[in-house]
């Protein structure tokens, strides 16, 4: 599986809403949020956290006995690339772990949702979804600690790892009873639902804001605050821009039929970790030993190359531009006319660059065989694959005059526009729109069809 490693680039729009935490002393904290005889327990949270040298980085931890005896504890292991949560017996040992997958599920530096839901009795099952999936789901061997008080720490843990939490969050919710879904918290956009303390939960902390982060609109009474927090500069209300680690094993896949093509738009954001160019997009197919109808577009570690080979294995055209960098982030976009070589926009982090045409012969290609990311269209077996992050694909076979109107970039905010957002934006219907999220790299949201990951 692949893992996210997201550029931290949104849209502008709404304001952001969450909460930043400085992992030194920033936390917050209730010893009393609620009354947990019925040992049912759903936690839902919107959790952003970045990419650092902490071996764990805890998030949250609920107790009994105010504050004193641990029942569940959530913390990422970046030593392990995973997400955790424990369950815990009143002796202080584990009757449950749930996790994520080594590199995938969730996401590292983007905003993620988790729900945590289940019945802590001996031999009943507690379940883990990260992003509306379900990713884990265990039965506790023991019952989980519980008595009448249960009380709440985000931001900190003091079990497996004692520790604070760098990140942020947004839209905690913990209440004592299993009636939730994860439709109770994500839209059909897989941002969050709010308005969550008409359920009259024991604790719904909106967090929109450092001001208000301790203020608890459930029955629970507000937490206490330590340290100084922060408003989040990007907020889980706001279209955030993913892209997803590929190691060099790795590449997904689609059988195509684009028909003939005497245009397209192309657009990604990529960083390479391999002196070798990677090729973000690759398609064609082998008649004999030549490769026929081939369109590539490779990034290295000094350019972005662009290379269309005919039906005849004529090159009808080759272009590169130089300005790209060894693991640094770059947004990329191309439009290209086959039938007018001289309308050929290239873009990188928003400024258009000088395209040096090594052939531009013009004609078209016969796009019907197979789509590759990352990986050698005509090869496929993943011998041409590299260690990359790749994210916000777009591709279709129209032209968009990117020197005049670029859809993809926000002038504003600097930023690039997530494609769905640009879908959104624009009513544009492609055949290949890709975030390529952790937790579902193979998700089209064009009209081409899902991919398939390999390796």
């Amino acid at each position: 599986m692949i893992k996210d490693r997201a550029h931290s680039l949104i849209e502008s729009g709404d304001i952001a809403e969450g909460v930043s935490f400085d992992g030194a002393t920033d936390y917050i904290s209730n010893g009393y949020v609620g009354n947990h005889n019925s040992r049912n327990i759903t936690i839902s949270t919107f959790l952003y956290l970045p990419s650092n040298s902490k071996t764990y980085n805890s998030v949250f931890q609920t107790y009994y006995d105010n504050l004193i005896t641990k029942q569940i504890e959530a913390f990422y292991d970046n030593s392990e690339n995973r997400f955790f949560v424990y369950v815990y017996a009143s002796n202080g040992v584990p009757v449950a772990t749930l996790s994520t997958s080594a590199y995938s599920n969730f996401s590292l530096n983007t905003w993620n949702h988790i729900m945590i839901k289940g019945r802590l009795y001996s031999g009943d099952t507690i379940e883990l979804y990260v992003n509306g999936i379900l990713v884990s789901s265990e039965v506790l061997s023991g019952y989980a600690y519980a008595t009448s008080n249960i009380g709440l720490t985000v931001g900190k843990t003091t079990t497996y790892y004692n520790g604070t939490m760098q990140g942020r969050v947004s839209n905690f919710f913990l209440d004592t009873s299993t009636s939730y879904t994860v439709q109770t918290f994500l839209d059909s956009n897989n941002k969050p639902i709010t308005n969550l303390d008409s359920y009259s939960p024991d604790c719904y902390l909106p967090m929109k804001d450092a001001s208000t982060a301790h203020q608890n609109l459930g029955t629970g009474g507000d937490f206490s605050q330590n340290g100084t927090l922060a408003t989040a500069d990007r907020g889980a209300n706001q279209d955030n821009c993913v892209a997803s680690y590929f190691k060099d094993t790795q590449n997904m896949s689609k059988g195509i039929s684009f028909g003939t093509v005497t245009k397209f738009t192309v657009s990604f954001s990529a960083t390479i970790f391999s002196s070798s160019d990677t090729y973000i997009v690759s398609t064609g197919y082998a008649n004999g030993s030549t490769q026929t109808n081939r369109l590539d577009i490779r990034i290295g570690p000094n350019t972005v190359s662009v290379q269309v080979v005919d039906n005849s294995n004529n090159t009808i055209l080759s272009y590169y531009f130089i300005r790209t960098n060894l693991e640094i982030a770059r947004s990329v976009t191309i439009a290209i006319d086959l039938e007018n070589t001289t309308n050929c926009v290239g873009i990188i982090d928003g400024k258009v660059e000088n395209f040096i045409l090594s052939t531009g012969i013009g004609g078209s290609i016969l796009l019907n065989n197979q789509m590759d990311i990352n990986d050698y269209a005509y090869f496929s077996d993943g011998s041409r694959s590299r260690n990359a992050s790749i994210g916000e694909l777009y591709f279709d076979t129209n032209y968009i005059d990117l020197s005049t109107n670029n859809p993809f970039w926000d002038s504003e905010t600097n930023k690039p526009i997530p494609v769905r957002a640009m879908m959104r934006n624009t009513g544009a219907m492609p055949l290949i729109a890709m975030p390529i999220d952790a937790s579902c790299p193979e998700k089209n949201y064009g009209t081409g069809g899902d991919f398939t990951l390999y390796g």
